[in-house]
């Protein structure tokens, strides 16, 4: 997560291509694709969609076809930046 909040985007490629989950959230459900699209940091958020992270993956807890409790998608808050 460190890695994607700060858009560090050499350690990000190294962790997924030695097996780093682009699916994982922390312990609040935030998928690790919300950070860097809340942020504006497109070049991880490139990195993670070519990794196979789900772009509109559910927070724990939550059904995955519905919006968090913003409304956004991961998506949308890229789009808002």
């Amino acid at each position: 997560f460190c890695a994607a909040k700060e858009g560090q985007t050499d350690i990000v490629k190294y962790l997924l291509d030695r097996g780093a989950n682009p699916h994982i959230q922390n312990d609040y459900g935030v998928g690790i694709l919300w950070i860097p699209a809340q942020k504006g940091i497109l070049d991880v958020v490139e990195i993670l969609l070519d990794a196979g992270a789900e772009l509109n993956i559910a927070p724990a807890g939550e059904v995955a076809d519905e919006l968090n409790i913003t409304g956004w998608t991961p998506l949308y808050a890229a789009m808002k930046t």
